[in-house]
């Protein structure tokens, strides 16, 4: 790896999206979205289970690393966790309009 990559993100990260994912090993986000080191904010979660843990670190990456693009990534075998995501997010849609404008 080179060394200005290293220094650049030393500095701090500024991903261009932010991907709630399985922990299924077959399905590496970096590899899916051709992404290097610092360009994707990636939460893993065994299921895909929607948690406090999980919205913080959405609200996190909204708030403060301001990414401007959001997805939930799963195997098709993970229809309950995008249920799961899509009916949390219906609930609290005001929080995450709010982190995601600043």
């Amino acid at each position: 790896m080179q060394n200005q990559i290293l220094a650049d993100l030393a500095k701090g990260q500024n991903p261009y999206a932010t991907i709630l994912s399985c922990s299924d090993s077959r399905v590496p986000p970096e590899l899916i979205f051709d992404a290097g080191f610092g360009e994707l904010f990636i939460i893993r979660v065994a299921g895909n289970v929607f948690s406090p843990e999980v919205a913080g670190s959405l609200q996190y990456a909204g708030r403060h690393l301001r990414t401007p693009l959001f997805i939930v990534l799963g195997t098709h075998a993970l229809r309950r966790g995008r249920r799961s995501a899509r009916h949390a997010l219906a609930r609290q849609p005001a929080a995450f309009a709010d982190s995601a404008s600043g």
